[in-house]
């Protein structure tokens, strides 16, 4: 057995720990891309409602342009009340603009939702700097209990809007 040629010998020395993405390094590319787009997306779009703000009547201006965007929520044209969303550009633009309490009255729950946007920056930087590593992606089951908490906020106050409409 000794002279059998199929078995070959490795020499001993260091343990070689390989990166989580070692075995696949598609999956390394990919999630890397993934937080990166995440990350210019998020710093872009909050960039991008500084050139905004909101005029007389509501409505969302592109500042620069001088143009007045029309509201297009396809809920209230054939329903008549407000959907979950409503008034979340308005509330964004606000926040964007620094002005909290107009961005409040525009959408209570959208103002948490900015601040969840606005944490993208740092989270999705802590997850780059993590696989530059060779680390794999920090997860823990309560950031999606953040998103179901956000999702369950908007359907309350969907509820409250609606019950605010009927019983007007």
């Amino acid at each position: 057995m000794a002279n059998d040629p199929l078995v070959i010998a490795q020499p001993v020395g260091e343990p070689v720990t390989a990166s989580p993405f070692a075995a696949r390094p598609a999956a390394h590319w990919f999630v890397r891309r993934y937080h990166q787009a995440f990350l210019w997306l998020t710093v872009l779009g909050l960039l991008s409602l500084m050139m905004l703000e909101v005029g007389p009547g509501g409505l969302v201006r592109i500042r620069l342009f001088d143009v007045t965007l029309r509201g297009m929520c396809a809920w209230q044209f054939f329903t008549g009340f407000d959907c979950p969303l409503c008034g979340l550009t308005r509330c964004f633009v606000s926040m964007g603009n620094l002005n909290p309490v107009a961005a409040f009255r525009y959408n209570p729950v959208g103002v948490g939702l900015f601040v969840l946007v606005v944490a993208q920056i740092p989270y999705r930087s802590f997850q780059l700097k993590r696989i530059s590593q060779g680390r794999g992606e920090f997860y823990h089951k309560s950031l999606i209990g953040v998103v179901w908490l956000m999702a369950a906020a908007f359907a309350v106050q969907w509820i409250v809007k609606i019950v605010q409409f009927f019983s007007a």
